[in-house]
């Protein structure tokens, strides 16, 4: 694991980091080749997205502010017409 979040520290995907990982471990000397039975490194499957997670939390953050002033915009819009066709129903 902690192979894992250097690569990620690293610049790599998630998708690459456990790969890496994987392949890291088989390929370390200090570790006996008992110890390198996918019994042990097997279970570490990355379940997500394959992009990184900041690109895609921006991405709908940004979508979601375009959309929020584009409606209200729209609302707007939308009463002053309504008001500029009826003067009477704007006052008091």
């Amino acid at each position: 694991m902690d192979s894992f979040y250097q690569n990620i520290k690293d610049g790599q995907s998630y998708l690459e980091a456990n790969a890496t990982a994987k392949r890291d471990f088989l390929k370390n000397p200090n570790i006996s080749n008992a110890k390198k039975s996918p019994y042990y490194w097997s279970a570490f499957v990355y379940y997500g997205a394959i992009e990184t997670n900041e690109k895609a939390n921006y991405t709908f953050i940004i979508l979601g502010i375009v959309f929020a002033i584009t409606l209200i915009w729209l609302l707007i819009r939308f009463r002053n017409e309504k008001l500029a066709r009826n003067p009477q129903k704007g006052k008091i």
